[in-house]
């Protein structure tokens, strides 16, 4: 029933329907909150990333519409999405990319030394 109620609002306000951020960045508030609690961790990413793109992200003592406590539980829950949801992210490219810039580095150094 909650999945049904959710793709019928997902139909009625997609990021083409052209309406003010506000109602889409509530939409995927609500849809982030509800992943975050069913899982999985890739739809809680995709739609917290949805969320932060309608939302301004500024703290709220400079204007924006997150309390800091708000911000730095969304960095954390969205970085643990990122590690264990399918497909997002894993640390087999964090290490390749590390790898990667590492054999870079020792390029330009062997380069700079010749």
């Amino acid at each position: 029933m909650r999945d049904a109620s959710l793709q019928f609002l997902q139909n009625l306000i997609s990021p083409s329907t052209p309406l003010p951020p506000y109602p889409h960045s509530a939409f995927f508030k609500a849809q982030m909150q509800y992943y975050k609690l069913i899982g999985p961790a890739d739809a809680f990413y995709k739609n917290c990333l949805m969320f932060l793109s309608y939302t301004n992200c500024a703290s709220q003592a400079n204007g924006g519409s997150l309390k800091d406590s708000e911000r730095v539980v969304i960095a954390r829950d969205i970085s643990l999405a990122a590690i264990s949801g399918e497909g997002i992210f894993n640390f087999g490219e964090g290490e390749r990319a590390s790898e990667a810039k590492r054999a870079s580095f020792e390029e330009d150094e062997n380069t700079r030394h010749n």
